[in-house]
């Protein structure tokens, strides 16, 4: 290729999109800067700053975000820390995959409860405090209970929208192409 002195400099394809990577492994996806991180707890530290993110409203319900292979090249981080990040999300429930519409923000979560006075009292040399009283815990059980299901374990219901209604159809129309007319009256009544 001819580079003459008027030419614009070569671009990668990560600079190449107007504001995805600065220098040092910093990404305009959240202003997220991977010096930030602490040592060894990157798919921690990414997750964590992806859901402050939806429980602020940075991130609203339905917004998508970027593809696993894009953040790691502008974060310059493994793709395998991207992708733990957003597997953690996706089994709190603040993000879902939708295959090759990318992965998406499903609902923004309620607000986190504020810290207890439990949890923040100092520890003794005696042991005090080290184990809670039933009183404790109740804020905890209370927050489950409201919380709302994300899976239906009732017993006896399948799970009707994973129905495989493509494959039923296509074998159904199968079946019902080889079919004679009389197959479709009434059998032998004695069997």
């Amino acid at each position: 290729m001819n580079r003459s002195i008027g030419s614009p400099p070569h671009r990668s394809k990560a600079t190449a999109r107007p504001g995805a990577v600065r220098e040092g492994g910093v990404s305009d996806f959240l202003q997220l800067d991977t010096g930030d991180a602490p040592r060894g707890g990157l798919a921690d530290w990414l997750a964590g700053e992806i859901r402050d993110a939806i429980a602020d409203g940075r991130l609203p319900a339905g917004g998508r975000l970027p593809a696993t292979r894009t953040l790691a090249a502008d974060l310059r981080v493994s793709r395998g820390v991207v992708t733990e990040a957003y597997r953690r999300l996706t089994e709190d429930g603040h993000v879902a995959g939708r295959g090759r519409g990318g992965t998406v923000v499903v609902a923004v979560p309620h607000a986190p409860t504020p810290a207890r006075e439990a949890s923040t009292r100092p520890r003794t040399a005696a042991g005090e405090g080290l184990f809670a009283g039933p009183s404790d815990d109740l804020g905890v059980f209370d927050a489950i209970r409201a919380a709302p299901a994300r899976i239906d374990l009732s017993p006896g219901l399948p799970d009707l929208a994973a129905f495989p209604r493509a494959a039923w159809l296509r074998a159904e129309r199968s079946v019902l192409a080889g079919l004679t007319p009389p197959d479709f009256g009434y059998g032998d009544p004695r069997g």
